[in-house]
């Protein structure tokens, strides 16, 4: 079953997926049965009495399913930091690359449903490392990246350091107009070039730094040279 993060506005509404159940089918498919209806918080006592059922058995992949599906119904319940914990345990447990994938995200997406920012774009930043082309990972960094970049300005403002950006000459307006051309043919590294290079000649293209910014950060990920912080 998948359960969509709706509650996380503007986000990609694609994907904590609960995936796995315990091999007998008990505790997993209680929870199942209760998470389908909406009994969150049954659920995640459900998939505790699975995950502590296993406890002492070597199999990996039960607990990060267990552990997923128990951070989901976290999840939905609105207990954002307990379904983060969760899933950071499902990554611990997770025996593969695509189970990886999926505890990062979900945790990605929880720790914004619990205004921990730096903690989900690490999440995301995360699932990126281990898979480059995941479109809903790379909007979701992305997202929350400028959001941490607005954060940061509102700061500046109210600490009276930052200075209103400058009005960009009909130049840096040409500029922009052409790094928008290369970013819609997904050059977006190209982009960057022709808009850093313009501020050296021209200081009012700083009007325009938080695009240039996120050309650089989407270029990282497009060309999977995102390294580890």
């Amino acid at each position: 079953m998948v359960l969509y993060s709706r509650n996380i506005v503007l986000l990609c509404a694609a994907a904590l997926a609960s995936a796995g159940c315990s091999p007998d089918g008990g505790s997993g498919r209680k929870g199942n049965g209760l998470f389908q209806r909406g009994e969150f918080d049954q659920a995640v006592l459900a998939y505790q009495e699975g995950i502590e059922r296993f406890e002492d058995a070597d199999i990996t992949r039960v607990h990060s399913n267990l552990l997923n599906n128990q951070g989901a119904s976290y999840y939905r319940g609105e207990n954002h930091e307990a379904a983060k914990n969760a899933f950071i345990k499902s990554i611990a447990m997770a025996d593969d690359r695509a189970e990886q994938i999926r505890g990062s995200y979900n945790a990605g997406n929880a720790a914004f449903g619990s205004d921990e920012k730096p903690v989900s774009a690490d999440f995301f930043r995360q699932a990126l490392l281990l898979d480059p082309d995941n479109v809903d990972a790379k909007y979701n960094y992305e997202f929350v990246k400028r959001q941490l970049k607005r954060d940061q300005q509102d700061d500046e403002q109210q600490q009276g350091g930052d200075e209103p950006p400058p009005k960009p000459s009909d130049y840096a307006k040409e500029l922009k107009a052409r790094a928008d051309a290369l970013v819609a043919e997904r050059r977006y590294r190209e982009a960057h070039a022709l808009m850093t290079d313009g501020l050296k000649s021209d200081p009012t293209i700083k009007a325009f730094q938080t695009f240039i910014d996120r050309t650089a950060s989407i270029a990282d990920i497009d060309e999977g040279t995102i390294a580890p912080q």
